[in-house]
């Protein structure tokens, strides 16, 4: 409470001071939105529970990233008003960047997480290491290939999507990330 009374007057809080209270403020609402109460993965709940509570995680991660994303998006055009190319230089990256990343991974996050998760409640965690090491050969073998694509067709894409080669470094940049 005494957190609260310096913020509303002048005085000194220590950062130490405020870190802790913010801190707390986030446990508390993490304990009460989402475990309702409980510990974090508690070993009372079935692991069916576990993977269905791991599973809204993810969930609640995409939602916040979309709104990020959203009010980064909306900070940008705010700097680079319609006239100038740059925003629409800056959507198309994005949307290249998208599409690798939607056609890229094969959906393996979802079905790995699955069988992961299933695997791991069975027991058998021999089965979800194996599973692990398929889904990162996969992906490393998909984004290579991505990378290459994107760094090769770069002029072409810039010329195709842009009307220019004026950007394509930015095209070969986007295949390293």
């Amino acid at each position: 409470m005494r957190l609260f009374r310096n913020l509303l007057t002048p005085g000194d809080v220590s950062k130490t001071e405020l870190a802790t209270w913010f801190l707390n403020l986030l446990d508390a609402i993490y304990i009460q939105v989402f475990l309702r109460g409980e510990p974090f993965m508690s070993n009372t709940i079935r692991p069916g529970a576990r993977v269905a509570r791991s599973a809204t995680y993810l969930f609640v991660q995409g939602i916040i990233s979309a709104i990020i994303s959203v009010a980064y998006f909306a900070i940008l055009a705010r700097f680079f008003p319609p006239p100038r190319p740059e925003m629409g230089v800056y959507a198309i990256l994005t949307f290249i960047i998208a599409l690798a990343q939607v056609f890229g991974t094969f959906a393996l996050e979802s079905a790995s997480t699955k069988y992961i998760a299933q695997y791991t409640s069975e027991g058998e965690s021999r089965k979800a290491r194996s599973v692990v090491a398929r889904a990162l050969q996969v992906s490393l073998i998909a984004s290579v290939v991505l990378s290459t694509f994107l760094f090769v067709s770069a002029e072409l894409l810039s010329m195709l999507l842009l009307g220019t080669r004026k950007w394509a470094p930015l095209f070969r940049i986007l295949a390293f990330a």
